[in-house]
Parts: C-alpha cells; sequence; structure tokens
C-alpha cells in the first residue's frame, strides 16, 4: 500500500495517509490533534512512497492520525445509533 504525508493546515501536524484513506471522502480527512477537516490532497508534504527506511522524516511524528471523512463518519467519541451489536438492548445508563 502506497503512503503520502499531509499537514494540517489548523494545527501543522502532519500525518501519514493511504491512497484508500483519501478516496473514502475524495481527501477529505480529520485531523487527530486539532479535529479539523481538511483536504490531505491540498496539503500533502510527500506522495507514494512505498519504503519508510529511504526516506528521513525525524520531525514527523507516527501518530496521530489523519482520519477520512465521511457522512457517516462521527466525531470521536460521540455515539452512533446503531453502534450496538444486532438484539442488544440498551442499558440501564443509556436513553432509549
Amino acid at each position: 500500500m502506497t503512503d503520502s504525508i499531509t499537514r494540517c493546515p489548523n494545527c501543522e501536524t502532519t500525518f501519514r495517509v493511504t491512497s484508500s484513506q483519501l478516496s473514502v471522502a475524495d481527501g477529505k480527512v480529520r485531523c487527530g490533534t486539532c479535529l479539523r477537516v481538511f483536504n490531505a490532497s491540498d496539503h500533502m508534504l510527500l506522495e507514494n512512497y512505498d519504503d519508510e527506511a529511504s526516506i528521513e522524516t525525524p520531525d514527523l511524528p507516527r501518530e496521530p492520525f489523519a482520519h477520512p471523512m465521511s457522512d457517516s463518519t462521527a466525531p470521536p467519541g460521540s455515539a452512533v445509533a446503531g453502534d450496538r451489536g444486532a438484539g442488544e438492548e440498551p442499558s440501564a445508563d443509556e436513553e432509549p
């Protein structure tokens, strides 16, 4: 799988993204640090590299990761309808 490196325009955190992640929402991703949604394709630093050892990137953190956006993507930590398994009843502290 080919990776690319992009940078959040808001907080300047760098992320490794794959072509499959970029195709989910036409390049739009959510920064794992500041939660801003941006087009990763517009902010690429390095594109299409396969061998991590061949590129020196000491200032690029391995985490956090940019998360692909889609219409069904909810912000981290938020409840999404259908999170329970099939046939599971709501717990006593959940609203029906």
